[in-house]
């Protein structure tokens, strides 16, 4: 696949509805990139892949959807890597039943066929009977990348265009919603041998992945060998230490540890795996946590957290306020320089 700036010069052989999608952004001064894959329709995940990468963005997935009357219709635009659950976009948007238009309906008012939805093809629903959803994620990224109205062409230009440009043109006012997109469940490890191997590797790679830019190799692999290998959690379990997986959509993504320590449940360990983070997880593990605390009559929670973590932002938010300094000795010469916070339930 190459790589093009704006429309092609030659539309031969190109349907009415892509040249019309190029005319559309013409007129409007569009700057855009463009790939064409005629042979390679963007129906496979390899194809994608192999688009994405020519256009430097991710295509968003364009679901095309209705109530179960079938009398109102939306074109859902979401990250393409991103699972849509139909219940939490209904309860959203509050709408008691959402599922897939037909083709049909789809050719009435988006002159698209399945495969080929575009934000573009609500040019097409001249008596605006289609409602269009975008999930904040997609705002988020300056770059918006979708098919011209067919998959065999993928086309790329900047979010700014989208909100500012092609929406008011095409008299499109959208409606934000904030999608996760996963099923989040927060399991207890149960203290066998093949759980607590699990708990060690997957906590020992998230923490690698995150603190050895921030503490250095050395220093993080010997707290991991202290804090997260199969015989210190087995240690910390033995002396009241809880662990919990936390799963979306059944794989594992992050994990938590704590225990009671005086007034408080004291959180030793708060992670997410790094492509899991920014989705809004913390809170709902957050949530978690304050029902465990006051389940044991604990009136607070605790952390430590270390001075140059970003994520004291993230604790901020969420309501914990910063009580000490503290500075603990480690052994080896490495010392863990902290924040202790505290939020009050």
């Amino acid at each position: 696949m190459e790589l093009f700036r704006g429309s092609p010069a030659d539309l031969t052989g190109r349907s009415e509805r892509e040249a019309r999608a190029y005319r559309f952004l013409d007129d409007l001064g569009i700057d855009f990139v463009r790939t064409d894959h005629p042979d390679t329709p963007a129906t496979t995940m390899e194809v994608c892949a192999e688009v994405d990468a020519v256009l430097d963005v991710k295509i968003c997935k364009n679901l095309f959807l209705c109530n179960r009357q079938k009398t109102n219709y939306y074109l859902l635009i979401m990250p393409g890597d991103k699972p849509f659950k139909t219940k939490e976009l209904s309860k959203q948007m509050g709408i008691s039943r959402l599922s897939f238009a037909d083709e049909e309906a789809m050719e009435t008012f988006l002159d698209v066929h399945p495969g080929s939805v575009s934000v573009l093809g609500l040019m097409n629903d001249h008596d605006r009977r289609v409602q269009l959803v975008i999930d904040e994620d997609v705002l988020k990224d300056d770059r918006f990348g979708c098919h011209p109205c067919e998959n065999t062409s993928s086309i790329r230009f900047s979010t700014a265009d989208l909100t500012e440009k092609i929406l008011p043109a095409l008299g499109v006012t959208p409606v934000t919603v904030c999608l996760q997109g996963w099923e989040l469940s927060l399991d207890e490890l149960d203290g066998s041998d093949e759980q607590i191997a699990e708990m060690s590797a997957l906590a020992s790679a998230i923490i690698k992945e995150y603190y050895d830019p921030l503490l250095g190799e050395a220093q993080n692999d010997y707290m991991i060998e202290m804090f997260q290998s199969e015989h210190a959690i087995r240690d910390q379990l033995s002396h009241g230490y809880r662990y919990i997986f936390v799963r979306a959509n059944g794989e594992d993504i992050g994990f938590m540890a704590f225990y009671p320590r005086g007034d408080a449940l004291y959180l030793s360990k708060w992670y997410l795996c790094a492509d899991m983070r920014g989705r809004g997880f913390a809170k709902t593990m957050l949530d978690y946590l304050m029902d465990e605390a006051q389940n044991a009559g604990l009136s607070a929670i605790e952390l430590n957290v270390n001075k140059h973590n970003k994520t004291v932002a993230v604790y901020e938010r969420l309501g914990f306020v910063r009580i000490r300094d503290e500075k603990n000795d480690i052994g080896n010469g490495y010392f863990m320089d902290d924040y202790v916070y505290r939020k009050t339930l």
